[in-house]
């Protein structure tokens, strides 16, 4: 039996080392460490260096050994350009010895780990190095056990670092999202106007809590997205989130406080300044304008109109200078999308129009609407904005607030016809913000009104089809299996011919399109937010063959998936 207490001295050239348990068939159960570790060895003597290189069990521990020096001087200049993980160092060199050159590295605070090697006679000395910033040392003559032992420990120590940074990290960054959340949901209370939170107080409360808002001025800028053709192709959504984010970048650096929210194909940015510190609005609005000209090539689907509210005095007055800003965004209209209107301006240039129906136009559409007639509400349509264009000397701003009580009244009869109301307001009332001539205004009433008229006839006649609502589910579930029309018959319990003309009556679309709608909507959001390749995002929402995959996302879309991706990157 072996006393592993027995140290055995193996002559390696002019040096000598104790060899380790197990290397002479004495066995022992040794902890390893998994993370990499840079290192730099340091001694005057060669032989130590590749000692030490020799000693190192790559089972054990993984090293890189990113320099080695025999001076202190040298040493001291490879590690500001490597910045290792751990350098092991001897005490005694010429030029710089080792306390020297701990006490120097350790002023750069590089977070580098320091072990030095020293002999029983120096083990006074290597203990002081402790204070520098060292720590641990080896003993001469080094055993492979302790160096080894060593490593593990200090890989280990560099792991659990590395994890606790990536939790921080993750936690800073939660935090981050969640208090950019907070802001843009305190913007949308600011923005509009929440009479009962600006009473009790608790608006002032917050904008002060997520805002750094000081004396000064603020002001609304709406930045409007107005596609310049309507096609079947399919527009990047988050366009407008693209462009804000080169503007607030720019505010930013020339005010108090700058922030923005987007909702589609609108852009909200609210600022705070000082004129004496920062710009003047004036001034804003041209490097505004120039920012959005230099950029003018990239637009080539869509105009892009900014329109400026009325600056104000205090935070709580935000909403005003928001509805002044929308009022000038009515005036594209006349005056043409792709500019920068100013309401301040406008408003001594443009009299002041009506913008709700009279009590004998409400009468007429009343009396169509109650007699769910399309052709006589067109007609009505029609007549309403002629009269409206008449009576305001040609000026279209207020259009959009006239169509838009026009809708609602509309929906105020046919609540008094059934007795709840049938459609989503906000739908129809965005349709005509997005509209910019008086003619696309004039169509988008009348086909609104259309679809009113169709949506109030088939709900009273019937409610949603069942099997259809479970049929969506399912595909909704499963695009990413191979789904058919026999598997969807199953389960629904009909056959394939009846569920296809079925699904195609009540949704409008084929069961073949809505199955392709679904996989190339999930594909958008994987092309937007993942590092999948194009190959593996075909997969993933049901295609093994991309190339097929490709030309469905073309012919949905418009671009391909590469481009789309591009877009966003």
């Amino acid at each position: 039996m072996v006393n592993s207490d027995i140290c055995f001295a193996v002559n390696t050239g002019n040096l000598f080392y104790t060899p380790e348990p197990g290397e002479y068939g004495i066995m022992t159960v040794e902890r390893g460490c998994s993370h990499m570790l840079s290192l730099i060895i340091i001694d005057d003597e060669r032989g130590i260096i590749e000692l030490i290189k020799n000693l190192i069990d790559p089972k054990r521990v993984k090293v890189e050994i990113v320099g080695e020096a025999e001076n202190g001087v040298e040493a001291y200049n490879l590690i500001l350009e490597k910045h290792p993980d751990v350098v092991i160092t001897d005490i005694r060199m010429p030029g710089m010895t080792g306390i020297e050159l701990i006490e120097k590295v350790s002023k750069a605070n590089l977070g580098i780990t320091f072990v030095v090697i020293s002999g029983y006679r120096d083990f006074d000395y290597a203990q002081s190095a402790l204070k520098y910033g060292a720590v641990d040392y080896l003993l001469k003559p080094i055993k492979q056990n302790d160096l080894n032992n060593l490593l593990v420990q200090l890989g280990e120590r560099k792991e659990n670092t590395v994890a606790r940074e990536v939790k921080v990290q993750s936690i800073q960054e939660q935090l981050a999202i969640s208090m950019d959340l907070l802001r843009k949901n305190t913007l949308w209370d600011l923005l509009s106007g929440d009479q009962e939170r600006v009473h009790n107080g608790l608006l002032a409360i917050e904008s002060k809590t997520f805002f750094h808002f000081e004396p000064g001025k603020f002001c609304v800028a709406l930045v409007k997205i107005d596609y310049t053709s309507k096609s079947d192709v399919e527009y990047p959504t988050d366009s407008i989130e693209v462009i804000m984010g080169k503007f607030i970048r720019k505010l930013k650096a020339d005010c108090f406080e700058a922030e923005y929210v987007c909702e589609k194909a609108m852009g909200y940015l609210v600022f705070n300044y000082a004129p004496g510190k920062h710009l003047s609005l004036e001034q804003k609005q041209q490097y505004l304008h120039d920012l959005l000209r230099s950029d003018s090539y990239k637009y080539v689907f869509f105009d892009i109109t900014i329109a400026l509210g009325q600056e104000e005095t205090e935070a709580g007055r935000i909403f005003n200078s928001y509805k002044t800003a929308l009022v000038a965004l009515y005036h594209r209209i006349d005056l043409g999308c792709g500019n920068i209107l100013n309401y301040c301006t406008l408003v001594k240039e443009y009299p002041k129009v009506e913008v709700n129906l009279a009590d004998s136009a409400k009468k007429k559409l009343h009396k169509c609407i109650e007699n769910l007639s399309k052709q006589e509400s067109m007609e009505m349509i029609h007549i309403l904005i002629t009269d409206y264009l008449r009576n305001n000397q040609g000026k279209a701003f207020g259009l959009y607030r006239y169509c838009q009580d026009l809708l609602g009244n509309i929906d105020d009869i046919l609540f008094e016809l059934m007795g709840e109301h049938v459609i989503e307001l906000n739908r129809y009332e965005e349709n005509i913000e997005n509209c910019t001539t008086v003619a696309s205004m004039e169509q988008c009433c009348q086909d609104d009104v259309a679809e009113i008229l169709k949506t109030f006839i088939d709900k009273k006649e019937k409610k949603e089809y069942k099997p259809i609502r479970l049929i969506k589910l399912y595909i909704q579930e499963h695009f990413g299996e191979p789904v058919s029309l026999e598997d969807i018959a199953q389960l629904v319990h009909f056959s394939p011919v009846y569920v296809s003309t079925v699904f195609k009556k009540e949704t409008g679309m084929s069961f073949t399109g809505y199955l392709t709608d679904v996989r190339m909507g999930e594909a958008k959001k994987l092309l937007k937010t993942s590092s999948f390749s194009v190959a593996e995002i075909a997969r993933i929402v049901g295609y093994n063959d991309v190339k097929h995959f490709s030309k469905l996302f073309i012919k949905s879309v418009g671009i391909k998936p590469i481009e789309f991706r591009k877009f966003y990157s």
